[in-house]
């Protein structure tokens, strides 16, 4: 199943209870965005903006935002969140990103392991460019994603995500040459008992290291980067244009 596919059928509809609440989400972030001095306003592109956690986060520090993500039902539930706030949603892939920029940002954001649902390391690359290309200089992008290059066995594979009283959420994970499947189990309980949702899709590996080296290829200043029990955060600036190629 295709990640548009699998977020329609399966995750959309669970993604801001994952998160913990979207109102937890969006401070979790905004404290991110205002660790790293984050908060100079301008334009912004939030890459893979799900149901807002990033963009609401941006626009209340005085971005104009670009949301965009592949899944619909995530952009509407966005659109309600965010209510007066200066942001803009569009269903796309992230790829073509830049089509929908009227000209030079101040920020990017690839957040919420995002980048991993690319679908090659190729890909991961073309995007590090067409981010460089579209930031002004002194711009930031900001990166975040899980680093499952570490590859897990027998029933480490299987990671309890979150559970609540009435639903139980477990992954899996089936490693194969250069990516992962990722298996999600959703138990939700209602009158009739508890029923299973289940669905499947694939995750490209990317690790820390190989990242790092390919934003600095594009000529990206990392401001900070650490991975912390294969969670990574990457705050990276653009100080030369055009981007070398």
């Amino acid at each position: 199943m295709s990640v548009a596919e699998h977020y329609e059928s399966l995750l959309a509809d669970h993604y801001s209870w994952m998160l913990g609440g979207l109102d937890e989400a969006v401070e979790r972030n905004r404290g991110v965005f205002e660790q790293h001095g984050l908060t100079g306003g301008g334009a912004a592109v939030d890459l893979g903006a799900g149901p807002g956690s990033q963009s609401i986060a941006l626009a209340q520090l005085g971005y104009e935002v670009l949301a965009v993500d592949i899944s619909k039902k995530l952009l509407d539930e966005l659109t309600a969140h965010a209510a007066d706030l200066p942001v803009r949603t569009v269903c796309e892939d992230l790829l073509q990103f830049r089509t929908h920029c009227a000209g030079p940002v101040s920020l990017v954001a690839c957040m919420g392991d995002t980048l991993t649902h690319l679908d090659a390391q190729a890909d991961a690359q073309e995007l590090f460019a067409e981010v460089h290309q579209a930031l002004q200089v002194d711009g930031h992008f900001v990166l975040t994603f899980r680093d499952l290059s570490a590859r897990l066995q027998g029933l480490d594979r299987f990671i309890p995500v979150r559970s609540s009283a009435d639903t139980l959420f477990t992954c899996v994970l089936d490693y194969d040459d250069d990516g992962v499947i990722v298996s999600d189990l959703i138990y939700v309980r209602s009158d009739g008992g508890w029923k299973l949702h289940k669905s499947a899709y694939r995750k490209t590996v990317l690790s820390f290291d190989w990242v790092c080296q390919q934003l600095k290829g594009e000529d990206f200043q990392l401001d900070f980067a650490e991975s912390v029990r294969g969670w990574v955060t990457i705050v990276a600036s653009k100080k030369s244009s055009p981007a070398k190629r």
